[in-house]
């Protein structure tokens, strides 16, 4: 096993200039438009009851035990123009903050970026609309997360296995995915024609922008 992973990290690393691209704002070419790295989603029936809003509290507090220090800035209001420092309120207090979400549009995202332009490598955000609304126009709440792959080797395969498998049990989820993706900015949407050269060379990535469309009521969204 530990062979097979150090082959497909060393790999990942010749090859990383064909699947991830700078962005033009990073003059230092530090910071990238698209990279690819592990990508988990979680899929949410119902997710504005009070206790699938506890269950993403519970997730993020997870989250946060084993990568929260590297968590630098978000938003918990779903206003990205606004960012506010993750170390500004304690875990109880962002779990406290999605509680009281439990009946309007919950939308945090919280990433190791200060600039909404640049793509994450630790991130945890999720989207979940009130009852209302999802009984209106059948869309579904999600909770999603990024890791840089080096974290199959840092945190292990077998931990990560066991974390998703413990992330599944909090949420109780329709479906789901963890594997490599295409890993995006905020932005998303401004880099599309890159993304869709990618999904064309790497046919295994999944692509993970749109995460709460009503389709995915429907079934499996890939099997990555």
């Amino acid at each position: 096993m530990k062979n097979k992973l150090q082959k497909l990290l060393d790999e990942y690393q010749e090859n990383y200039n064909r699947f991830t691209y700078g962005h033009y704002l990073d003059p230092n070419n530090i910071e990238d438009a698209i990279k690819t790295g592990l990508v988990g989603c979680y899929y949410l029936d119902q997710g504005y009851l009070p206790e699938k809003r506890q269950a993403i509290g519970q997730v993020l507090a997870l989250y946060d035990k084993y990568w929260g220090d590297k968590l630098k800035f978000g938003f918990f209001d779903g206003n990205p123009n606004q960012l506010h420092s993750y170390q500004q309120f304690s875990i109880d207090k962002k779990q406290d903050l999605i509680n009281n979400y439990a009946f309007e549009t919950l939308n945090f995202y919280w990433s190791n970026v200060d600039n909404l332009e640049f793509v994450p490598e630790y991130l945890i955000k999720t989207f979940s609309k009130p009852e209302w609304h999802e009984k209106l126009h059948q869309g579904i709440s999600y909770v999603q997360l990024y890791l840089p792959i080096s974290e199959l080797k840092e945190f292990g395969v077998e931990q990560l296995i066991a974390l998703n498998q413990q992330i599944s049990e909090i949420l109780q989820p329709m479906h789901g995915f963890f594997g490599l993706g295409i890993q995006h900015s905020h932005e998303y949407y401004d880099y599309q024609y890159l993304e869709y050269e990618l999904a064309h060379q790497f046919l295994g990535l999944d692509i993970s922008n749109v995460e709460s469309d009503l389709r995915f009521r429907g079934g499996f969204k890939c099997i990555n």
